[in-house]
């Protein structure tokens, strides 16, 4: 959580939380993840490089993100994604970790994804693993 305190205590936005942009080190210590790449981070504050806009760097109609970890919002309102959205897909990545799955089974064409991700409520993590402690749902 330090990370996301960081960058957003600094205007950041990484909007591309998961698992292979968390990285593992010092196994036993208490520093043992750090968050890597920021190449689609933007500043969510007056920010006109990166977005929905043929004056940034993304092309009108992409969305540069891992579909199974975006928050519905980035979807919406990508150039202007909030710092909630990171929260968002942390907790997707979490759930990940935690089942082996993502939070919908999602079907192969990419916009049916979208739409899931936008239309339907996902999994319940209790569904995919019964035994998850109380203690981390009530984190999440």
């Amino acid at each position: 959580m330090e990370a996301f305190d960081f960058a957003h205590s600094k205007g950041f936005v990484h909007r591309d939380i998961k698992p292979s942009n968390l990285l593992v080190a010092n196994p036993g210590s208490d520093e043992n993840a750090h968050l890597a790449d920021f190449g689609l981070a933007k500043v969510y504050q007056d920010s006109r490089l990166s977005g929905f806009s043929m004056t940034g760097l993304t092309k009108t109609g992409e969305l540069c993100c891992s579909y199974p970890y975006v928050a519905p919002e980035q979807i919406t309102n990508y150039r202007d994604t909030l710092p909630s959205a990171d929260l968002y897909s942390a907790g997707a990545t979490l759930y990940h970790l935690l089942t082996g799955h993502y939070i919908f089974d999602f079907p192969k064409r990419p916009e049916q994804q979208l739409l899931m991700i936008l239309q339907d409520p996902h999994i319940p993590i209790t569904q995919r693993r019964p035994d998850i402690p109380g203690a981390i749902l009530g984190a999440m």
